[in-house]
């Protein structure tokens, strides 16, 4: 299944009647799939349901908030929406991309599911002197 303005509509709750957002909802698909296929290459190749969840909820984020602000104030009441929201590029959160790529990893205490060997001698295991052989 490819994401439709129609869908963006049902997440929403609400209808998406006038012609010109039903044509920028579109775009706003394309433009979202375009970002996906940049960072992750071939979209066949993505879990399909995956790649429809992830396509309609940041579009349905988009237009939520189309102008990506943080914060609004209006007279003595203000709000703020997380930074991870307003600030991900075209909408598409941190925890999206781990769906599209959960093998990505990355961080600090990430791990590797292989490696190489480690072939670096070290002076201890080199013999003459401190630093192996010619060295003093």
């Amino acid at each position: 299944m490819s994401v439709t303005y129609q869908d963006v509509a049902i997440n929403l709750g609400r209808p998406i009647s006038d012609p010109l957002e039903q044509a920028q909802v579109t775009q706003w698909i394309a433009a979202c799939e375009t970002v996906i296929r940049a960072r992750l290459g071939d979209l066949a190749a993505l879990d399909q349901d995956v790649l429809d969840l992830v396509v309609l909820e940041s579009v349905t984020l988009r237009v939520q908030n189309p102008k990506s602000f943080q914060s609004e104030s209006i007279d003595d009441y203000s709000y703020r929406l997380p930074s991870s929201i307003a600030t991900a590029a075209h909408w598409i959160t941190d925890d999206m991309w781990r769906l599209l790529d959960p093998d990505a990893g990355g961080g600090a205490f990430s791990a590797r599911p292989s490696s190489t060997a480690d072939c670096t001698q070290w002076p201890a295991s080199l013999g003459e002197g401190t630093y192996g052989p010619g060295w003093r």
